[in-house]
């Protein structure tokens, strides 16, 4: 996660209450979970970290989560099938945004994106996931 001077200010403007959302970041890298859980909490959200899909699907039965943050390759699933059996849990529609390093052209054949979830491209901007957050989640509750 790219965190520029840009980045930073547009943090400073987005502090506004979020009502806690609630998000579960799925990231194996554990510098990158960590720096994405600390940037993300400093925007306003309550976060929860896993580093698997099992770990994930572990937190998904405990607690009910707002939006799902996750990569799409996981050591144990893939994303995907993670953001499956979240589903399959008892939700009806769970927001999320896939981070990916795997080019967009094969992504868009594999993921039919609907209003709540979105797609970035690993490296991405700080400010591009918090806009992207913001739209899965704005877009569910309208639906």
């Amino acid at each position: 996660m790219d965190v520029h001077s840009a980045d930073q200010a547009a943090l400073r403007r987005r502090r506004a209450p979020r009502d806690r959302v609630r998000l579960l970041v799925v990231e194996q890298d554990g510098l990158m979970r960590s720096a994405l859980a600390q940037l993300l909490q400093r925007a306003g959200y309550a976060v929860q970290t896993a580093a698997t899909a099992h770990e994930a699907l572990a937190a998904g039965q405990q607690s009910d989560w707002d939006c799902l943050v996750t990569e799409l390759d996981l050591p144990d699933a893939s994303g995907l099938e993670l953001y499956a059996r979240l589903l399959f849990q008892g939700r009806e529609r769970l927001p999320a945004v896939f981070l990916t390093i795997r080019p967009q052209a094969i992504l868009e054949l594999s993921l039919k994106e609907a209003y709540w979830v979105r797609l970035l491209r690993k490296p991405c901007a700080f400010t591009d996931l918090l806009a992207a957050l913001e739209q899965c989640l704005g877009a569910s509750q309208t639906l």
